[in-house]
């Protein structure tokens, strides 16, 4: 949930300390590449979900970190993907999915909502706006195959 909704690296969600998560202002403080800092939106029911994990399922610990193991360590990236292979075999979905095609539909939900694309660059982290912009090409292509299938086929009158 947290990956798809605010576009996350799987390192940043590793990475995530709880004090830079503020709930009444609906946010994360993420630390990204080269030690940026920038600050995400989070939705209503991903803060929900958030809160749920903190307060009833999160192994007891006062280790900083918000995602922790059952055993009360810090989530890596090795778990994260193991967590999504185990979920997409549950759920009869492609056995490749990755965390980085969470980032990739969050970016592309964005821009199919008409979210300026300056904004995308700065929730994603970003620093060059050609990196954003692949996400319009793979709007765009989504685009026209909607549009050729929808209409009729000429070529046959």
């Amino acid at each position: 949930m947290v990956l798809f909704s605010t576009g996350l690296r799987v390192s940043e969600l590793c990475d995530l300390e709880r004090t830079r998560i503020s709930f009444a202002h609906k946010r994360l403080q993420v630390i990204g590449k080269g030690n940026k800092e920038r600050i995400v939106p989070v939705n209503d029911i991903c803060l929900k979900e958030m809160e749920s994990y903190f307060n009833v399922i999160r192994f007891p610990s006062n280790d900083p970190h918000f995602f922790l193991t059952t055993r009360g360590k810090p989530i890596n990236r090795v778990y994260v993907h193991r967590l999504i292979k185990k979920k997409a075999a549950e759920l009869n979905l492609d056995p490749n999915l990755s965390a980085h095609a969470f980032r990739h539909a969050f970016a592309t939900s964005l821009l199919e909502g008409d979210a300026d694309l300056r904004a995308v660059q700065e929730m994603l982290g970003h620093s060059d706006i050609r990196t954003t912009q692949i996400y319009t090409h793979v709007q765009a292509e989504r685009l026209k195959k909607v549009y050729d299938s929808a209409l009729p086929d000429l070529s046959e009158e």
